[in-house]
């Protein structure tokens, strides 16, 4: 019989740790707002399986195999069968990235540790269970923070939202799954903190009602999708109004699940090669670099002198944010060699965990895009899109996939995704090769 466990760690991030998220920040974390946790769901039906969700920014694939190798000692899970997401607050560590050689092999192990703690009581804790699985949509809380995939401007949202329980109907986890970036919190903020999914966890986890014990949070396709346009300023109020809107909305669509017995659990794998568009000419790139700094400096001017703070803040921000993009393009184009157009290795998974269909990605990907791959995952399946949870920042990090080519006035996820129309191409015929795959024993 299906059995599921669950469980939470605080990762022990102490005062002064360097934070990434953003290019504006300026110095290192002055405290803790909210802790950042390890939280796990072990799945024991047919297959083993682990879902580990770390208040981070992002997993690449050093982390991810720190990760997974201390979660497998713990459970005897083997490695490929845990699947590792960041929630990708921009409110986290630095220094955790072995990939680009920017770490802090210290701040890498206790991530690693609080995983291993938190999945060796989720396995410890588990029992048989019913599963239940639904979708709802949210409103006012994310938007397309620019015209890449479509126009700017707040959109409807669809939270997905998992649930264990026993059979005598004791909460045994929950998985939230939703497409927004937990930028609410800005540049400024020198607290860590998980940003607006924290609330929104909180809400559920708290309800007595439902007397949940341990909700992770899985990020969907957010490389264009934040709170830039819905929230009213940058501060953990304002943190807290959004995530709460998710979670209460959470707490009603659990409220009225529907559970059924039979879980069983399956994950299958691919890898997919993304092609890397050519890199723009060194004069261009320089062109476009020294606009950049020019607009940077005209808004930091400018900023002094009109508007509320709040939009001062976001055009500063806005501005820096292309220069460090084009900053990286010219480091790209400096660096270019044999290379520079070698394509990305992504490792894609898939995993039917009871009423729903997890898809797992390593990277930012764009809100168009993640549907278009949704729709190919439901296809293959034979399945309604919305039984697919698309889970980004997953088991590695490959950076912005956008679908898109820069337009004549690219903005920050075009000019900083390494990648054109064909990778989204290749994402999507792996997605349909991956779905087939699940769906027989003779692929």
């Amino acid at each position: 019989m299906a059995s599921v466990g669950s469980a939470t760690q605080p990762i022990p991030f102490t005062t002064g740790v360097p934070m990434a998220g953003y290019w504006a920040r300026a110095g290192v974390s002055s405290g803790t707002h909210d802790r950042l946790c390890a939280r796990v769901l072990t799945i024991d039906a047919g297959e083993r399986l682990a879902l580990v969700s770390l208040d981070i920014l992002s997993v690449d694939y050093g982390l991810s195999a720190e990760v997974r190798c201390r979660v497998s000692e713990e459970t005897s899970i083997p490695p490929s069968r845990i699947m590792v997401f960041a929630t990708h607050t921009h409110s986290g560590p630095g220094r955790i990235f072995p990939d680009r050689g920017d770490v802090d092999p210290c701040l890498v192990s206790e991530i690693a540790r609080a995983a291993g703690i938190a999945a060796r009581a989720a396995w410890a804790s588990r029992q048989p269970c019913v599963s239940g699985y639904t979708t709802a949509h949210v409103e006012g809380v994310s938007g397309r923070r620019s015209g890449a995939g479509g126009h700017a401007g707040p959109v409807t949202g669809v939270l997905g939202v998992l649930a264990y329980r026993s059979e005598g109907g004791s909460p045994l986890g929950y998985l939230l799954n939703f497409a927004c970036h937990p930028t609410v919190l800005g540049p400024d903020n020198l607290l860590l903190s998980r940003d607006w999914p924290g609330y929104a966890v909180d809400t559920l986890q708290q309800d007595k009602g439902l007397g949940c014990t341990t909700v992770l949070f899985a990020n969907g396709a957010a490389a264009d999708v934040s709170t830039r346009c819905t929230r009213r300023e940058q501060s953990f109020a304002e943190a807290s109004r959004l995530g709460r809107i998710v979670g209460e909305i959470a707490k009603r669509a659990a409220g009225a699940l529907a559970f059924q017995s039979g879980v069983q659990a399956r994950l299958e794998h691919c890898r997919a090669l993304l092609p890397r568009r050519p890199l723009p000419p060194a004069h261009l790139v320089s062109t476009a670099l020294n606009n950049a700094r020019c607009a940077a400096e005209r808004a930091i001017k400018k900023a002094s002198k009109s508007g509320s703070a709040q939009k001062r803040a976001g055009a500063v921000k806005a501005a820096l944010d292309l220069q460090a993009a084009w900053e990286i393009v010219s480091n790209r184009v400096r660096r270019a060699g044999s290379a520079a157009l070698e394509p990305v290795p992504a490792d894609l998974y898939i995993a039917d965990v009871g009423p729903a269909t997890l898809l797992f990605l390593p990277g930012e990907i764009s809100e168009s895009l993640g549907e278009r791959l949704k729709r190919c995952a439901a296809s293959a399946r034979g399945i309604p899109p919305e039984r697919i949870c698309l889970i980004g920042y997953a088991n590695g990090h490959v950076g912005y996939v956008m679908g898109t080519l820069p337009e004549a006035d690219p903005n920050y996820e075009e000019i900083m995704s390494e990648f054109g129309p064909q990778a989204a191409d290749a994402l999507e015929e792996a997605v349909r090769r991956l779905s087939i795959k699940g769906m027989c024993t003779t692929c």
